[in-house]
């Protein structure tokens, strides 16, 4: 379930194992997507998010798509956890419910989070709290699954290509450890990711994110046309197809595309070349941010003062043309995205030098989704002696903000044995370094793990127990799961 900023999302996931053995890594068995929907409030006329149109968005639209998820639980079988609704036939109760819990807006947090709580408490059921960049960063590993066919390596490329029986390899989702490129309009950070809950921030942003700049820098030099006619307020999206009119994203494969990208952007040859850059044909240049240092260290807000002040003094010379329009959205793309691949290397270098030769960068979030982010990324890293890093990047469907993969995050945190307290609370910030102050994601997400057991000593078994509601009001009593032990035994711990 997600509740997080302007998106309402619900999902059902299921995950299996291809055969009886035990689930060792994360590439065992697969996963089926089964109910995934999404409304997104609209906030055109606020020309951005409005907190107050999104949290109405949330309240007015959650219910319903819960309710509709209930259709596509699976039928009940024997063997199963029974799930007994009006009016329908008997359903599988699902083992566990994901919920967004953090980072962002409590108001539209609490939306989710209270629902969650509401139908786990009814069903009986636990429910784990998911950090939202967490979610994002083993998206990848949420695709691997998708994508693999039950019981084998293989997988189909695509529905047309299984009529004829072609295959491909099924790529595997990533193992720990690996790099997550975090980059949205809300974050921009770069995480070393050692473990499902261990991971360390290298870089983040000094003021804004990437997507945020983006977007300022959209909304005032795209051309008014283009902002009327747009569906959504992704003005960082609409720049991309503005810098790049060939339906750049859309059709990577055509000569003119391939043409637009090289003229776009080449990758500088030498640390000098990247402070020093040319003013073009229109007499002015845009410096890549922090190039001159190696701080590691994200900055974006004076690369937008540069761009908009060279707009806002063009235009009033009269000289703005059509064509240094389009390049002018050119260059903020070129110069964000570049900026983002320096840190990247400057953070594997550093990492090669502590012992630590890094094989995977997943690169996940809403701007992750931008085609020409990929090219820059793999032509700067090739260029910096990096060719051999695997990049990785979700499908565009599963870069947004989107339910399946909190449904995701919730399966690995779960089949860790973590689930969350129901006095668990929306968290506005929420550091993911597990060396913070706050401890990262377990320090403020008050889970439990499997091990913190509350022990009673009866005279029955915990599979003789009739009623599982009965079941999760007593661990609630506890606060923390029981297990029953026969009179003749004790626990291992107290």
């Amino acid at each position: 379930m997600f509740s997080f900023s302007d998106d309402t999302s619900v999902a059902i996931l299921e995950r299996r194992r291809a055969s009886s053995s035990p689930w060792t890594t994360v590439n065992d068995g697969f996963a089926t997507l089964v109910f995934h929907a999404k409304v997104t409030a609209d906030n055109k006329k606020n020309l951005g998010i409005e907190p107050m149109t999104a949290l109405k968005s949330h309240q007015n639209n959650l219910a319903a798509l819960v309710r509709k998820s209930l259709d596509a639980l699976p039928i009940f079988t024997p063997g199963d956890l029974e799930l007994d609704l009006p009016g329908m036939l008997k359903r599988r109760k699902p083992d566990f419910i994901s919920v967004t819990q953090g980072p962002g807006m409590r108001s539209n947090l609490a939306a989710g989070l209270d629902t969650a709580k509401g139908l786990a408490t009814a069903w009986g059921i636990p429910m784990v709290g998911v950090h939202h960049m967490q979610a994002h960063a083993l998206t990848p590993r949420l695709k691997a699954a998708l994508d693999r066919h039950p019981g084998s390596e293989f997988m189909f490329t695509d529905p047309a290509a299984s009529m004829g029986h072609t295959w491909q390899p099924c790529l595997p989702g990533p193992e720990f450890p690996f790099l997550t490129l975090l980059v949205s309009g809300g974050h921009s950070m770069l995480l070393h990711s050692k473990h499902l809950t261990d991971h360390e921030v290298l870089v983040s942003t000094r003021d804004i994110a990437v997507g945020e700049a983006l977007d300022k820098i959209g909304r005032e030099i795209l051309p008014e046309a283009w902002l009327s006619d747009a569906d959504d307020m992704s003005y960082a999206r609409l720049m991309s197809d503005f810098a790049f009119p060939v339906d750049y994203n859309s059709d990577p494969q055509t000569v003119q595309h391939e043409i637009d990208v090289n003229a776009a952007y080449q990758p500088p040859k030498s640390r000098r070349e990247e402070f020093e850059k040319p003013d073009n044909q229109f007499g002015w240049h845009v410096k890549t941010p922090l190039s001159q240092t190696k701080d590691l260290a994200f900055s974006f807000s004076g690369m937008v003062t540069g761009l908009t002040n060279i707009f806002k003094t063009r235009t009033r010379m009269g000289a703005f043309t059509e064509l240094e329009r389009r390049l002018l959205a050119q260059t903020a793309l070129s110069v964000a995205f570049e900026h983002l691949a320096n840190r990247t290397v400057v953070a594997l270098q550093a990492l090669e030098k502590s012992g630590n030769k890094i094989s995977t960068l997943v690169v996940s979030g809403g701007v992750a989704a931008n085609k020409f982010l990929q090219h820059v990324l793999r032509s700067f890293l090739n260029s910096r002696g990096f060719d051999y890093l695997h990049i990785i990047y979700p499908p565009p469907s599963l870069c947004t903000d989107n339910a399946a993969m909190i449904a995701w995050a919730g399966t690995e945190m779960f089949q860790a044995r973590y689930s969350s307290r129901f006095d668990c609370e929306p968290i506005r910030k929420w550091n993911m370094d597990s060396r913070s102050e706050d401890g990262g994601i377990l320090g403020l997400g008050k889970y439990r793990r499997q091990e913190d057991y509350h022990y009673a000593n009866v005279d029955i078994l915990p599979h003789q127990i009739s009623s599982p509601s009965s079941w999760a009001c007593a661990q609630e009593l506890f606060e923390g799961p029981i297990v029953l032990m026969p009179k003749d035994l004790k626990p291992y711990k107290d």
